[in-house]
């Protein structure tokens, strides 16, 4: 089975965190006041590139889903999981939550 990653924070130069950056550089020449003072010391805090809840809610129900419908084709046979993933921390958690969703949370201790 192939499957793209989770939902993620945005890529660092994608359209939020340049908003933010430009934002920081404006603003430093401006004084808020009023409703609009925490402006003057606001700062991006998402995350860059990881899985947001949502996107670990997504694989795991994923798994869980391709468990139901497609469990019955795998044969445990006490034999190790094989599972491949690249090295990107948002893509090898999407793996996982995905095997946690279709094996269950002790996967990896078999």
């Amino acid at each position: 089975m192939l499957s793209r990653h989770g939902a993620r924070y945005p890529t660092i130069g994608a359209g939020p965190t340049i908003f933010a950056q430009k934002f920081a550089e404006r603003s430093a020449q401006t004084n808020f006041s009023g409703s609009l003072s925490f402006l003057n010391d606001w700062t991006y805090t998402l995350g860059y590139e990881i899985l947001t809840p949502l996107g670990r809610e997504e694989l795991y129900e994923s798994g869980t889903l391709h468990y139901f419908q497609y469990g019955h084709l795998y044969e445990n046979n006490g034999g190790k999981i094989l599972a491949r993933t690249t090295t990107q921390h948002r893509m090898r958690q999407s793996a996982e939550y995905f095997l946690i969703g279709f094996f269950g949370s002790g996967w990896n201790q078999v």
